[in-house]
C-alpha cells in the first residue's frame, strides 16, 4: 500500500499496512493478559458489586427496573414470560431475549443480588476487548494496562452499572466484544458477540449496523462478508423485534413513542417531522427550548463522555460515530434522564468512545513518529525511545485524566461538580437510611407469605418471586408508566408495604392520587398495621390497625391554631413522649382542618430535630396525609388527626432536642415554606415547637 494512503487511513482511525501485527494468533482469543489486568477487574467488581449489595440491603432502588427483570428472570426460569408489574409479557415492553439467557442462572441463584453481581461482572470483562486492542494497536504493554484502568475508571459505566439492573447496560461488554473480533478478523466469535449485543434490546440493532458499515472501511479481505454478516443480523433483529414481538405483545401498556411525541404524535410522524426539520434537530442535541437546566445537562453530556478519555476519542471520529444512532436517540428524547451520564442510557455509546481513545491514541502516536524507523511497531514501543515513551506518557496521563474525572463527576466519589443532574439513587446509606431500614425489613417480614402484594419502589425487588406484584406508582398515577392506557385497581391484594415520602414515588402523584389510593385500600380491606416515618405496611383485615388519620372531633393537647393561605389551619399537639432511643421512634399527634375545599397545593410538614444551639440534628419533610389522604381531601371543617412516628437518624448524639415543625407547600414548580398567619412565628422561619425529647444511645 503506498505510504499516502496508509496516512489517509490512519487519519481516518482505520487499520492500514502499518499496523501492529496481529499478536491474537490462531485463537479466537488472545493467549495471554496481564494478571495485573485481572487485578483491576477484580478490584472493579469488589467495589461496585459492595455497592449494590449494600444498595439493596437498604432499599436504595428507587426505580422499578431491577424489580421488572427480577421478575422477568423468575418467571421464565418457572416457564412464563408474564409480568405482573408492566402486566403483560415482559417483550412487550422491550425485547430483551437475553432473559431468556440469563434465566437458567437464576432458577439457581433466584435473587435480584444476582442480577447486580451478573452486571458488575460482565461490565468488568469489558476491560479485556479494551486491553487487546490497545496492546495490539499500541504495541507497548503499560499503555494497555493504562486504557484498561481507563475503561474501569470511566465514569459513564459505573454510573450505568449502579443504575438498577437492564440487559441493555450487558451490550457495554458484548459490544465490545463485538468490536474487537470485527477488527482483528475472528468472523465466528464476532457473530456470537453481535447476537449477544442484539439480543439485549430492540434499539441495539441501530449500533450493530453501523459498525457493519464502519466494518467496509477496514482494509483487509472479505470486508464484505463482515458487513453483510453484521448488517443482516441487525436487520433481521430489527424486523423480529418491531415486526413481530413488540406489536404483537404490546397492545398499549407501554407507549414509549410518547418520548418523542415532541417531534410527532407517531413515530412515522416524529421521523418525517425530524428529517424535514435538520437544523431543528441539531440543535436538539444542544440544547432544550425553554428548559435552561436540560439545555445545560446536554451541553455538560459530551464533556462528561470525552473528558475522562482526554478528548482522544475524537482523534479516531469514525470509530466514535459508530455510537451515533445511541447519541441521537437520547438526546432527541423528551426524557431529560437520557441525557444524562447518570443514568444507564450510555451503555451503547461507552463503548466506542473506548475504542476510538485508544485507536485516537494510536494515530496521534502515528503522527507524531511518522520519521522514525519502524513507527509504531511493537520492537520500537518496547525500545526506550520517543515513541514508547510518548505512548507511556499520554496513556498514563489519559488514566490520570479519568481519575480526575471521577473526582468532579464520578459515580463513586464524584463531588457533582459541573453536574447539573446528581445521581438518581443513593450510592450508600444515609444515617436516616440506616435507621429506617430495620423497620423497612421487618415489615418486608411481617408481608403475609401468599397473595398479591403492592409496593412503592424501594420494597418491590423484596417480593419479585410473586406471581402477582403491583407498583405502587401505577395505582397512585392511573396509569402505567409512558401510557395513557388506564390502570385498574388491582384485586384480592393481600398487602402494601411502602415508603411514602421517597422523592421518585411522589414524581408520579397526581390531584386525584389521594381518592385512587383510599380506593384501592378499601377494595382490598387493607389497613395500616406497621409505620416508621413515612414506610407504612397494611395487610387484609388486621386485628389491630394503627389509626394514622382520623376524621372527627378531636381537642389536641396542647392548642395553638395557625392559618395557611386561608386554606389550612394547625389546631395543635398532643405531649410528646419523655425520651427515645437513636435509631428509635419519637411519635407526634398533630390536628389540622381544612378552611377552603378549593385547595391548589400540595401542603407538607418539615420535622426537625433541634440541639441545644438551635442546629437542625435531623430533618425530615413529607406529605400531609401520607399521600394517600392529602389535604385537598378532607371534610371542610372536621379536625384531622395525623399521627407520625418519626425515626431518629443514628448519626444524632445523645442529649435533650426540640422537636420543631413547619408547614411546606408544594406549588408553582417547586418546594418552599408556606407562610403562616401569625407574624411573630413567620418571623421565627414558621417553626413551630412541640416539645423537648431526651434522646438516649440504647442499643445502638
Amino acid at each position: 500500500m503506498p505510504k499516502k494512503e496508509r496516512e489517509k487511513g490512519a487519519a481516518k482511525g482505520l487499520p492500514g499496512k502499518g499496523s501492529v501485527p496481529d499478536q491474537t494468533g490462531p485463537a479466537p482469543f488472545p493467549s495471554r493478559t496481564s494478571p495485573v489486568v485481572f487485578g483491576m477487574m477484580l478490584a472493579y467488581s469488589a467495589v461496585f458489586i459492595t455497592i449494590s449489595v449494600v444498595k439493596y440491603e437498604y432499599f436504595l432502588y428507587n426505580d422499578f427496573d431491577l424489580a421488572i427483570f427480577a421478575q422477568a428472570a423468575h418467571t421464565t426460569a418457572h416457564g412464563s414470560l408474564y409480568n405482573s408489574i408492566l402486566g403483560m409479557n415482559y417483550l412487550g415492553s422491550h425485547a430483551s431475549l437475553t432473559m431468556l439467557l440469563i434465566a437458567p442462572i437464576y432458577r439457581v441463584l433466584a435473587h435480584p443480588v444476582t442480577l447486580l453481581v451478573l452486571q458488575t461482572v460482565a461490565l468488568a470483562c469489558g476491560a479485556l476487548p479494551v486491553y487487546w486492542l490497545a496492546r495490539r494497536e499500541l504495541g507497548n504493554e503499560f499503555a494497555a494496562k493504562c486504557f484498561a484502568a481507563l475503561y474501569l475508571l470511566y465514569p459513564a459505566l459505573g454510573y450505568s452499572n449502579l443504575y438498577e439492573f437492564h440487559p441493555e447496560t450487558l451490550t457495554t461488554t458484548t459490544l465490545l466484544f463485538t468490536f474487537y473480533f470485527m477488527w482483528v478478523g475472528r468472523f465466528g466469535v464476532m457473530l456470537v458477540f453481535a447476537v449477544l449485543s442484539l439480543a439485549a434490546k430492540e434499539d441495539v440493532p441501530l449500533v450493530v449496523m453501523t459498525m457493519g458499515f464502519y466494518s467496509l472501511l477496514i482494509r483487509r479481505p472479505r470486508r464484505w462478508v463482515y458487513a453483510a454478516a453484521l448488517v443482516g443480523l441487525a436487520a433481521l433483529f430489527l424486523v423480529l423485534s418491531f415486526g413481530v414481538i413488540l406489536p404483537g405483545i404490546n397492545k398499549g401498556e407501554v407507549q414509549l413513542e410518547r418520548l418523542y411525541s415532541q417531534w410527532g404524535d407517531t413515530t412515522g410522524q416524529a421521523a418525517l417531522h425530524m428529517a424535514e426539520s435538520p437544523v431543528k434537530v441539531v440543535s436538539a442535541f444542544f440544547g432544550t427550548e425553554g428548559d435552561p437546566w436540560d439545555t445545560r445537562i446536554k451541553q455538560e453530556y459530551p464533556l462528561h463522555l470525552l473528558m475522562p478519555a482526554m478528548l482522544l476519542s475524537l482523534l479516531s471520529p469514525l470509530t466514535l460515530a459508530i455510537a451515533l444512532p445511541g447519541v441521537a436517540q437520547h438526546l432527541l428524547s423528551s426524557r431529560v434522564s437520557e441525557h444524562s451520564i447518570v443514568w444507564h442510557y450510555t451503555a451503547q455509546i461507552t463503548p466506542f468512545v473506548m475504542m476510538a481513545a485508544v485507536l485516537g491514541l494510536r494515530n496521534l502516536l502515528r503522527l507524531v513518529v511518522r520519521g522514525v524507523p519502524g513507527g509504531i511497531r511493537v520492537e520500537t514501543m518496547n525500545t526506550k525511545g520517543p515513541p514508547r515513551t510518548l505512548a507511556r506518557v499520554l496513556s498514563g496521563l489519559a488514566v490520570a485524566v479519568a481519575a480526575g474525572s471521577n473526582v468532579l463527576f464520578g459515580p463513586v466519589i464524584g463531588l457533582g461538580i459541573f453536574q447539573a443532574h446528581p445521581a438518581p439513587e443513593g450510592k450508600w446509606p444515609t444515617a436516616y437510611d440506616r435507621a429506617l431500614a430495620p423497620y423497612m425489613r421487618s415489615m418486608v417480614a411481617r408481608v403475609p407469605a401468599e397473595g398479591a402484594v403492592a409496593c412503592e419502589f424501594r420494597f418491590l425487588t423484596h417480593f419479585t418471586d410473586r406471581p402477582e406484584v403491583h407498583s405502587l406508582h401505577h395505582i397512585a398515577k392511573g396509569t402505567r408508566s409512558y401510557s395513557v392506557k388506564p390502570y385498574p385497581i388491582p384485586e384480592d391484594v393481600a398487602a402494601t408495604v411502602a415508603d411514602m415520602s421517597d422523592p421518585r414515588y411522589l414524581t408520579f402523584l397526581r390531584g386525584d392520587s389521594g381518592k385512587r389510593l383510599r380506593e384501592f385500600f378499601e377494595k382490598n380491606r387493607l389497613e395500616v398495621v406497621d409505620a416508621a416515618g413515612d414506610a407504612v405496611l397494611l395487610e387484609r383485615e388486621p386485628k389491630e390497625p394503627i389509626r394514622l388519620l382520623e376524621v372527627g372531633e378531636f381537642t389536641p393537647e396542647v392548642r395553638r391554631r395557625i392559618d395557611y393561605n386561608g386554606q389550612l389551619a394547625f389546631l395543635g399537639w398532643d405531649a410528646l413522649p419523655a425520651s427515645a432511643e437513636v435509631g428509635g421512634l419519637v411519635t407526634i399527634r398533630t390536628c389540622w382542618k381544612l378552611l377552603d375545599p378549593e385547595v391548589d397545593r400540595f401542603y407538607l410538614t418539615q420535622f426537625l430535630l433541634l440541639d441545644e444551639y438551635d442546629q437542625a440534628a435531623g430533618i425530615c419533610v413529607r406529605h400531609l396525609g401520607y399521600t394517600f389522604y392529602p389535604v385537598h381531601d378532607w371534610p371542610e371543617g372536621k379536625t384531622v388527626r395525623e399521627r407520625y412516628h418519626l425515626v431518629v437518624p443514628l448519626d444524632v448524639k445523645p442529649g435533650t432536642y426540640t422537636v420543631a415543625l413547619r408547614v411546606v407547600e408544594q406549588g408553582g414548580g417547586g418546594l418552599h415554606l408556606s407562610r403562616p398567619s401569625d407574624e411573630k412565628l413567620a418571623a421565627q422561619g414558621g417553626v413551630i415547637r412541640l416539645g423537648k425529647v431526651e434522646v438516649t444511645s440504647g442499643g445502638h
